[in-house]
C-alpha cells in the first residue's frame, strides 16, 4: 500500500466515523450485503421519501443508529 493509499483510507475512516447520515447507490444484487456492512459501521437503513430506485440500483438512506427512533 502506498502512502497516498494509506492517507486516503485515513480520510475515508474519518468521514465514516463522523458522518450522521449517508446515501448510497447500491447495485440491486449487493443490497443485502451493504445493509449488513453499514450496520457494522454503526448505520441503520431508514425508510425515507428520498429513497429511490435507479435501473439496476437502489438508493439507500442510512443514519447513525443512535439517531434512528425504533
Amino acid at each position: 500500500m502506498t502512502e497516498a493509499d494509506a492517507e486516503r483510507l485515513r480520510e475515508l475512516d474519518y468521514i465514516i466515523r463522523h458522518s450522521v447520515s449517508l446515501e448510497l447507490r447500491v447495485p440491486d444484487s449487493e443490497t443485502k450485503d451493504v445493509l449488513v456492512m453499514m450496520e457494522n459501521y454503526g448505520f441503520k437503513y431508514k425508510v425515507s421519501w428520498a429513497s429511490m430506485e435507479l435501473k439496476g440500483y437502489t438508493v439507500i438512506d442510512f443514519w447513525k443508529k443512535e439517531l434512528v427512533k425504533l
